[in-house]
């Protein structure tokens, strides 16, 4: 396997999934949106379930997504 297209893929996925789960909830009408992403907090740095924590765990996720993908395909 290609480490370098594993890592792109898997990346693009998990940061791309994360961001739009995070867009879903904060486009729902509703008072508490929190609670259900906000465990992500522990293991991405900064992130918030808000326009700027989806953009963090974006890129976050990016980057922890390509790291996984390419040791899994080394």
């Amino acid at each position: 396997m290609d480490s370098v297209a594993l890592g792109i893929a898997l990346g693009l996925v998990s940061g791309f999934g994360l961001f739009l789960a995070t867009a879903i909830l904060l486009s729902k009408e509703g008072e508490v949106i929190g609670p259900n992403l906000s465990l992500i907090s522990y293991y991405f740095w900064g992130f918030k379930v808000t326009w700027l924590g989806a953009s963090l765990g974006l890129a976050e996720s990016r980057i922890g997504g390509f790291l996984l993908g390419s040791m899994i395909a080394s």
